[in-house]
């Protein structure tokens, strides 16, 4: 009735799939979020969106309406059989499409002027938002360049890179995995490689203040501390033979 969580899907997919693939998202936005946030969360979801939809009436009499509402409707419609919400340009250009329905539903009335209090708070909140997602932008960055060296053989920068996406996202597994994966290609270094991937398994289960992250991805955490223990028998085997 309530759900399984938000981004529970993938450990759903995991536990009941057909195939031999990996699906994190399923390919319909209504059905996804009443599987993760139930019919409380559906129902939101619904009035959300159905708010642009509202305003048509009002709206109609703009030339700019047909084409707003109808982007808006293809979108919302789209919705139903793939995840177009998890491309930023396409849900972008569909919110931007039903904030032009709004607008143009109010017509020419005047403008209210906000006050200052109000102004620098919203200035405020959307300056801490720019920096998080400015953070989330160059750690994410960091991470695909330390995975295209470490393809490349250039396992020293692809090290560094790894490390410098813990300093932009040191709440994610991500970093930690890459540079396990870099570090395991050397015999030499397999036992810090180990070391590595078991504290990518840990912070898949934990996050820095110690709560429990939701269980999403059981499967790759196993992988992940398998890959930790693999990598540490692989050293000392390889320090004995020697």
């Amino acid at each position: 009735m309530l759900g399984g969580g938000s981004g529970s899907y993938g450990e759903y997919w995991f536990q009941h799939r057909r195939v031999p693939a990996t699906v994190h998202d399923a390919h319909n936005l209504y059905l996804e979020t009443l599987a993760e946030l139930g019919p409380i969360g559906l129902a939101l979801l619904a009035l959300a969106l159905a708010v642009p939809l509202a305003a048509v009436r009002r709206a109609r009499s703009s030339p700019l309406a047909a084409a707003a509402v109808g982007a808006y409707v293809a979108y919302l419609a789209h919705a139903f059989i793939d995840w177009d919400w998890e491309m930023p340009a396409v849900t972008l250009t569909a919110l931007a499409c039903g904030l032009a329905l709004l607008t143009l539903a109010r017509g020419q009335s005047p403008a209210r002027t906000l006050r200052p209090k109000v102004r620098m708070t919203a200035l405020g909140g959307t300056a801490v938002l720019v920096a998080f997602v400015l953070l989330g932008l160059l750690g994410n960055s960091a991470i695909s360049a330390s995975s295209k060296s470490a393809d490349a053989g250039h396992l020293a920068r692809a090290e560094s890179q790894a490390r410098r996406a813990m300093n932009f996202a040191p709440w994610s597994a991500e970093p930690w995995r890459r540079l396990g994966e870099a570090q395991v290609q050397h015999w030499s270094q397999r036992l810090t490689a180990g070391h590595d991937f078991r504290g990518a398994f840990g912070l898949s289960q934990h996050d820095k203040r110690g709560r429990q992250v939701p269980r999403t991805f059981i499967a790759e955490r196993r992988g992940l501390h398998a890959a930790g223990l693999s990598a540490s028998r692989a050293a000392k085997t390889a320090s004995t033979t020697r």
